[in-house]
């Protein structure tokens, strides 16, 4: 409101009810564009706690570590060693 007199006041000395209703109109429509997105903040929260959660799947490891064996026929052959 001290923001909105000091940017808005004619201070003069006559019509000083003209002058603070002048100034009353405008805290009210300052005050309006603040409390117009609390409001509309406030709703969709309320409406986000009323609906059920959507709640995430359990997590699925896609690491492919430890199940490259390549070919083992070759490494287990024991052929050539006891020749």
């Amino acid at each position: 409101m001290r923001s909105t007199y000091l940017s808005y006041s004619t201070n003069l000395l006559c019509n000083q009810e003209q002058q603070v209703a002048v100034l009353n109109e405008k805290v009210i429509m300052e005050c309006v564009k603040l409390i117009i997105p609390e409001i509309q903040q406030y709703l969709g929260y309320r409406h986000e706690i009323s609906t059920p959660r959507c709640l995430l799947s359990y997590p699925v490891n896609t690491s492919d570590a430890g199940t490259k064996l390549g070919d083992l026929s070759k490494r287990n052959d024991l052929s050539g060693i006891f020749n």
